[in-house]
């Protein structure tokens, strides 16, 4: 019942697994070897596509916001607080993406050439990358939605 199959289905599954044999069946299953090297640390560091989820994550921010001004301002609600608070999040923002360019060229000046003048480099992107991030964090959630907050609640009271 749980698993949506009837009871004719469920025995046939169950018939067919009393019948393998060891070992059968096991086609898509990762061998103990191609896990340790899954589990090796990768030499490039961080995939691409993490610092493009930062970027599109930053994005989403952009618009939403840009949206909830929209918004307020329809209601009539004044926004320059709030606009100026965008103003320096878009800022952070910037900086985070230059960072992370920086970062992907650095990464790549290390794939090419893996001397310890660009593992340094390289070291270097990453920190200033990873704090960057944090300050648009830092930022967003402790000045911007607050602030979004209490300025859509003073729509409702």
């Amino acid at each position: 019942e749980k698993t949506g199959k009837t009871e004719a289905e469920c025995q046939a599954m169950m018939a067919s697994w009393a019948n393998r044999k060891p070992g059968e069946g096991r086609e898509n299953r990762v061998s103990a070897e191609q896990r340790g090297q899954v589990m090796m640390k990768k030499d490039d560091n961080r995939p691409a596509r993490l610092e493009a989820r930062a970027t599109d994550r930053f994005k989403v921010i952009e618009t939403r916001i840009s949206k909830v001004v929209v918004y307020l301002t329809a209601k009539g609600v004044p926004t320059t607080e709030l606009e100026g608070a965008v103003a320096t999040l878009k800022e952070k923002i910037a900086v985070a993406e230059m960072a992370g360019a920086s970062f992907e060229t650095a990464r790549t000046a290390w794939k090419n050439d893996k001397t310890d003048a660009n593992k340094t480099s390289l070291e270097n992107a990453r920190t200033a990358y990873k704090t960057s991030v944090a300050t648009v964090k830092v930022y967003y959630q402790g000045t911007v939605l607050p602030l979004v907050k209490t300025l859509l609640q003073s729509i409702t009271e």
